[in-house]
């Protein structure tokens, strides 16, 4: 499955785009399993987390950069559009490229004033529990209740 086609305009449809990955989260696996690379357990990192396994389709691995894992730019692209959605945080890709990976990007995100507030805010507002499913999160995530 790709992502939609242009719209005549040749311009991005983000709000498609967004629509054609949650569409797809119903097969996202349960949360990451960590491994020996062990993650703080901030809200924050759970955003990046849950953004990454959204477009990736798979678990992450917290240390090993997103286009290692399989991720392109397109893909960055649409990590940084969940997470702006959802946390209300400017974000651009050279964040991303300074910071590819689950930890990086989380480092960086707590840096910003209120990011661990409207993270917070963000996964409270998720249906059902927290860790109980990742395509239920991944899809929360999406839906922006906490920032839109």
């Amino acid at each position: 499955c790709g992502a939609p086609p242009p719209p005549p305009s040749g311009k991005t449809d983000t709000r498609a785009l967004l629509s054609a990955v949650e569409a797809h989260l119903a097969d996202l696996p349960d949360p990451v399993d960590l491994g020996a690379g062990r993650l703080d357990d901030s809200p924050v990192t759970e955003a990046v987390v849950l953004a990454m396994q959204a477009v990736l389709r798979k678990p992450v691995v917290p240390r090993t950069s997103f286009f290692d894992q399989g991720g392109d730019s397109l893909g960055a692209a649409r990590v940084l559009a969940l997470l702006r959605k959802a946390l209300g945080i400017p974000l651009d890709m050279s964040d991303f490229v300074a910071a590819p990976n689950v930890l990086g990007l989380a480092q960086l995100l707590q840096s910003r004033p209120g990011a661990t507030a409207a993270a917070e805010a963000a996964l409270a507002a998720l249906p059902g529990q927290r860790g109980t499913g990742g395509g239920g999160l991944a899809r929360g995530l999406l839906s922006g209740s906490a920032a839109g």
